[in-house]
């Protein structure tokens, strides 16, 4: 089982009932675009795979979880990810619009993630929806 990381403020879901919860705010359809930000080991990349959108990009961060995403990569087509900075990645190389925003922020940058969409340009943003948890 993989170790959280402190120092890069990482916390991972695993109570099943509150990640189906957080699936299900977003409203999700067979047309939805999810941008993951923090997918960690899975736990809820797997239930928004259940919810059936057309396309779901994780940005983590931690390289040493990338054995995890491989394995979800391999086994569903509608999902992809990139080891990267979600703080310096560009998401409109991946959704022009209307995506929507999933994401257990790590502690350490949620505040700055947080202002970097806000303030994103050009406007409208490339999102039309986030979900988050603080």
């Amino acid at each position: 089982m993989f170790k959280h990381k402190k120092h890069l403020g990482q916390n991972f879901l695993i109570n099943k009932n509150i990640i189906k919860k957080i699936a299900e705010i977003g409203n999700i359809n067979k047309d939805s675009y999810i941008l993951e930000v923090g997918p960690g080991t899975g736990g809820l990349t797997l239930e928004l795979i259940k919810k059936d959108a057309k396309k779901i990009f994780a940005i983590e961060f931690d390289k040493d979880l990338k054995p995890e995403l491989e394995k979800i990569k391999n086994n569903f087509n509608n999902f992809d990810y990139i080891i990267s900075d979600a703080l310096t990645f560009d998401e409109r190389k991946i959704f022009k619009k209307n995506a929507i925003i999933f994401g257990n922020l790590p502690y350490n940058i949620s505040l700055k993630l947080l202002v970097k969409w806000i303030y994103s340009e050009p406007w409208p943003p490339f999102y039309n929806q986030m979900v988050l948890m603080f």
